[in-house]
């Protein structure tokens, strides 16, 4: 099967770019197939679990689920402050491992203060997050613990991912879908509501954490590296404005229409999300995975952007056409209480199309070091305030739709900005 998929993988690739295959190309497509077979199979049973805590929690349930999941996240990239993508940039350019042993050892400790430092600064400001966000001290709570578990998470796959470590990667991976498949039903069967869902996740990533720690191990010293510190903090700092504005960007919908209308609203546009998103989103992973810690190792990467732009219009019509089938057979599968809309099928199979090319530019800029992921940081703050005001001007007119097409228009003007910055690329 491997030996079928690299052959017909290499003949793709040289025939769609017209040039032979190389080396470290036939190594990045090796270690594209690793991650395939992990991620599919992970995030393939985590599918499953999306469209049953769905149908079995109802709207309502679902909403407030996905309201502490995007909280949470936002509250995670606050504590990480961008620290997890300097930690594999760096990872991914090195090769001695003694050298790793201090970058890993130091983002750990690194991390690990930033973490408490916010983890703090949020208690504190409790009851202004309340307000600001519309949420009840329950959901604040129960997104802050998740958070916690969220860095873990999101911190061993970057770490695991900077060293290349794809085929142990893709078996975390697939444990941590398992466990949280499993936690999720074991819960169910004594509390049918968000916290569930909740603590299924939680099970997986703590699983996913106690994996990374057995495979890396032999380069945890937990010794500061003053001159890695300063190189980890100098990227992570426009990496951090960058993710922040990032999961903003895709948490934005759910918190204005959180704001704007209720928990049974954010159910229903998380199943047209998820619907979506499930299979791009699982393949720009898998390609991201390898496809970043692999460009940062190119000086020039003229070619790598040539590559890039023949796969705009292919994406485009192609995830713009198929997938509004896609949404319509997951959504049967989440229940009645979905109602499924054709003019919905079609924007978000579109949102799902310009979010792929998008994140194929961004982290090309991304790769190009400091300078890059600063113009990055600045494009998606751009985005941002277009999204925000898009949705505050929609929402409340035409509901979920407003969302999904501001969505749409503010990746677009995102994808509009990196390109023109790329266009000197050498």
């Amino acid at each position: 099967m491997k030996k079928t998929m690299l052959k017909l993988t290499k003949h793709f690739y040289e025939k769609f770019f017209g040039a032979k295959i190389t080396d470290d190309v036939y190594s990045f497509i090796t270690s594209l197939f690793y991650v395939f077979i992990g991620f599919m199979f992970a995030k393939g049973l985590l599918f499953v679990l999306q469209i049953i805590a769905g149908r079995m929690l109802g709207p309502s349930e679902y909403g407030i689920y996905n309201l502490v999941a995007s909280v949470a996240f936002i509250f995670s990239i606050f504590m990480l402050a961008g620290l997890h993508y300097s930690t594999t940039k760096y990872l991914g350019a090195v090769k001695n491992e003694k050298t790793r042993k201090r970058i890993i050892s130091t983002s750990i400790i690194s991390t690990l203060i930033t973490t408490t430092i916010f983890l703090v600064l949020f208690i504190l400001l409790r009851n202004q997050i309340i307000v600001w966000f519309k949420l009840t001290p329950w959901v604040f709570t129960l997104a802050l613990i998740f958070s916690v578990l969220n860095v873990a998470y999101l911190f061993s796959r970057f770490v695991l991912q900077g060293l290349h470590f794809m085929k142990k990667l893709s078996i975390v991976e697939a444990l941590y879908s398992i466990g949280t498949f499993t936690g999720f039903f074991v819960l169910v069967l004594f509390m049918k509501n968000h916290i569930a869902v909740v603590g299924g996740y939680s099970i997986g990533y703590i699983l996913c954490l106690i994996l990374t720690i057995i495979f890396i191990k032999r380069f945890i010293s937990l010794k500061l590296d003053k001159f890695y510190a300063k190189k980890l903090f100098n990227y992570a700092l426009f990496a951090f404005f960058m993710t922040s504005s990032g999961v903003l960007l895709g948490s934005v919908d759910k918190l204005m229409l959180n704001y704007f209308l209720d928990y049974a609203t954010i159910g229903i546009y998380q199943a047209y999300f998820f619907s979506s998103m499930s299979i791009v989103g699982i393949l720009v992973q898998i390609f991201l995975t390898v496809y970043f810690p692999t460009i940062v190792k190119y000086k020039k990467k003229r070619k790598i952007l040539a590559r890039v732009d023949k796969l705009f219009l292919p994406i485009l019509i192609g995830v713009s056409v198929l997938f509004p089938f896609a949404e319509y057979a997951a959504l049967r599968f989440y229940g009645s209480e979905y109602p499924i809309s054709n003019l919905l099928l079609i924007l978000f199979a579109v949102s799902a199309a310009v979010f792929a090319i998008r994140n194929l530019y961004l982290w090309l800029q991304n790769s190009r070091g400091v300078h890059g992921v600063k113009v990055s940081a600045i494009g998606m703050l751009f985005t941002l305030v277009v999204k925000v005001v898009l949705n505050y001007l929609l929402i409340p007119t035409i509901h979920i739709s407003g969302a999904a097409i501001a969505s749409i228009v503010a990746n677009i003007f995102f994808i509009v900005f990196l390109r023109y910055k790329l266009k000197n690329l050498k």
